[in-house]
């Protein structure tokens, strides 16, 4: 019961963050000017990336080391922050230069700074109280982080703050992430109060030992490093069409498209998060059935796909009403959306078709696939925004996710195959953008009234065609040979 507990608060913390980010934008977009809030859009992937760089890995590496070595979550903050400084402060810096390569003042630049440092002190303070599994805490100081974001931002559309240029926005993430260090440090000193490990042994001892404290880094470093590579590559897939599209377009082209990305982001805070959040656990606990989990891993993979297509198709039929409310100004752009959809999809049903890969021994793995996928869309973004601009960012972000599903698909059935069904996948994936191009053909416009006609209409096709590709055409497995006999069709 204790588990499903923590689950909930998780969810409740990863979704109060989703929907903090979802909602910053609409706000943003109404305190900055079009130009101003492009400018924004570069501003976010350097803090994104510098953060979590500036701690080489070592916030991945305190799962290890609290989770399974047993050392408490606030003796190896103590411990690790002080010799983490020379790194943090040189990326920090380096996240400065950055901004003042990009156009923006040394005023900004140095606020950016002092918001890598504090962020990257508060990702290690996160990281140490998810691996204590202290779900409550977590949930406490990512509330207070979404919802002290919106606040501040709320507060600024009704004049009781300043919030006009870049630099207010990066003192607004500023105070938030100085609030929640704070919060999140005093989560990790209560539980030392309350007579956790911390004061247990001589192990754990709060003295502070400078050798140890290297030994405990190079330690977390081994084990984060190629996760944060990993992590580090899916932001190229992430952010680099932003500075392909800076450099040869305008900044309201850039506040266009970043406004449509928010948008298609819905469907990893409706249905993507909650799936990865599950995903993992239930995973490995399939993988130590009979089968390997041959037959349940095809299963889940199908009925995930329904549930992305159903919804990703139904927020793209309503985007033309949603869009004037979300962020006004911003023109509607039906293909660009729905390539970013798509996308969306692709990036998805990595997870479910990844199984291997998640195998102890061969995580490193994960590399590759996300450095191909992370070289083929750098090599798109730079032929395709320049010759077809947004439409061109939006179909090198659907090619680059379409090679990172396959590349994890495939390196992942080198090691543990299992039999999907890729043909129906695919047959499904294709009604499904027949029945979006007849549904919005056939019943044009964007009004409230129309867009839920045109989504009834399409959840009902796709309903339709997902029973019958489901229901119908079974599949047995051979958990050995994975090889699927087709039964016939019942009368």
């Amino acid at each position: 019961m204790r588990r499903f507990k923590n689950i909930g608060m998780y969810f409740l913390a990863t979704g109060a963050m989703a929907i903090s980010g979802l909602f910053s934008v609409p706000l943003l977009v109404r305190l900055l000017s079009l130009d101003e809030f492009g400018r924004w859009t570069l501003v976010e992937p350097v803090l994104a990336v510098a953060a979590p760089l500036s701690l080489l890995g070592a916030s991945w590496g305190v799962f290890k080391q609290v989770s399974h070595d047993g050392i408490a979550p606030g003796l190896i903050c103590r411990q690790l922050l002080p010799v983490a400084q020379p790194v943090m402060i040189a990326v920090a810096a380096l996240s400065a230069i950055v901004l003042v390569r990009l156009g923006f003042s040394i005023t900004t630049a140095t606020y950016m700074a002092v918001t890598v440092w504090i962020e990257g002190v508060l990702i290690l303070e996160i990281a140490a109280l998810r691996a204590a599994n202290m779900a409550f805490s977590f949930m406490i100081a990512q509330i207070i982080r979404a919802g002290a974001l919106v606040g501040l931002l709320g507060a600024a559309i009704y004049s009781w703050i300043v919030v006009v240029k870049v630099e207010d926005a990066i003192q607004v993430r500023l105070s938030v992430a100085v609030l929640v260090a704070v919060v999140a440090a005093v989560c990790l000193l209560i539980r030392v109060g309350a007579g956790s490990a911390d004061g247990g042994s001589s192990q754990d001892s709060p003295r502070h030992d400078m050798k140890r404290s290297l030994s405990l880094y190079r330690d977390a470093i081994r084990y984060g490093a190629p996760l944060l590579v990993v992590s580090l590559l899916t932001m190229v897939l992430q952010f680099s069409d932003r500075f392909i599209i800076n450099a040869y377009l305008d900044y309201r082209s850039l506040a266009q498209y970043f406004v449509y990305v928010k948008i298609t982001s819905m469907i990893t805070l409706v249905v993507v998060t909650p799936f990865a959040l599950w995903w993992p656990s239930e995973r490995f606990r399939q993988r130590k059935k009979a089968d390997g989990g041959r037959k349940f891993f095809p299963r889940i993979a199908m009925n995930f796909l329904v549930v992305l297509l159903a919804s990703s198709g139904s927020l793209w039929l309503i985007t033309g009403w949603l869009l004037p409310f979300f962020a006004p100004g911003i023109a509607f752009n039906s293909t660009v959306i729905l390539l970013l959809l798509f996308g969306g999809i692709l990036a998805a049903m990595a997870y479910p078709l990844n199984v291997g890969l998640l195998d102890e021994g061969q995580t490193h793995k994960n590399i590759y696939a996300v450095l191909l996928a992370a070289i083929i869309n750098i090599i798109l973004v730079l032929i395709l925004i320049p010759k077809f601009h947004l439409i061109g960012a939006a179909w090198a972000n659907l090619l680059g996710y379409g090679v990172y599903m396959i590349a994890f698909s495939q390196f992942s059935q080198r090691v543990f195959p299992v039999a999907f069904a890729y043909g129906r996948m695919f047959a499904l994936t294709g009604l499904a953008l027949m029945f979006l191009w007849g549904v919005s053909t056939l019943i044009p416009g964007n009004s409230a009234v129309i867009s839920v006609v045109r989504m009834a209409a399409y959840l009902c096709a796709l309903s339709i065609a997902s029973w019958f590709l489901i229901a119908h055409f079974n599949k047995s497995y051979d958990p050995l040979t994975c090889t699927i006999e087709r039964r016939t069709m019942p009368p």
